[in-house]
């Protein structure tokens, strides 16, 4: 079976507060999944929403509905409250019928909140799950259920899982496999930085295909 932690990286102090509002903000937070065999974690930036591009996030779904969430030994209530956090990320980049882009801000207010409370050995489901439950909450429903959602497979996915800012200042993997099948602490996937447009955070109205899971063969 396997446990959530919850771990906060390194702190910033927001650009629009002064000394005497200083605030701790971390640059990410890390929803960790980890298991008997293998781990993995899902890396959520703090930034506001228009510094992330879209197309980073686009893997998270299939990723999660893969064959690395059963190598943790995850429950399918585990693989779910993932699942619903990638999914509300992925529409609050993309755009959904019915999101309203402020509530990224609420949410990721939360999501430092629950890392602030606790300890990095500290485990954390149900925070998580409260978590998972404020979106349920907030977002439209259709969003958590439908097509658009891959079905689990045990098939690999192995694109390359990482963010950085739409400026290019920034790298960091987001969702990493960082534990191997022997146990030992792997390192991340990362990409180079360079310069890139500012992401287009404007909702579409409707959500992407997630992933094309059809067979295309002849």
């Amino acid at each position: 079976m396997a446990d959530f932690y919850i771990h906060r990286g390194p702190y910033r102090r927001p650009a629009e507060v002064d000394d005497s509002e200083y605030a701790l903000v971390p640059i990410w937070v890390k929803i960790v999944l980890d298991g008997p065999r293998q781990a993995l974690a899902l890396m959520l930036p703090t930034c506001p929403l228009e510094e992330l591009d879209p197309a980073l996030f686009e893997h998270w779904i299939p990723a999660i509905q893969g064959p690395i969430v059963t190598r943790c030994d995850a429950s399918d209530e585990q693989r779910e409250l993932l699942l619903h956090i990638a999914l509300a990320i992925h529409a609050f980049t993309e755009g959904f019928p019915g999101i309203d882009p402020d509530d990224y801000g609420y949410f990721m207010g939360r999501v430092v909140e629950a890392a602030l409370s606790v300890e990095p050995d500290e485990r954390c489901e149900e925070r998580v799950t409260d978590l998972v439950d404020w979106l349920h909450g907030a977002l439209p429903a259709a969003l958590f259920d439908g097509d658009h959602i891959p079905p689990v497979t045990e098939e690999e996915f192995e694109t390359p899982l990482v963010w950085q800012l739409a400026t290019g200042r920034l790298s960091m993997p987001v969702f990493s496999r960082w534990r191997g099948e022997s146990g030992t602490v792997g390192t991340a996937g990362s990409i180079d930085v360079g310069d890139q447009d500012d992401a287009d955070s404007n909702s579409s109205g409707s959500i992407p295909p997630l992933v094309d899971y059809e067979s295309n063969s002849d």
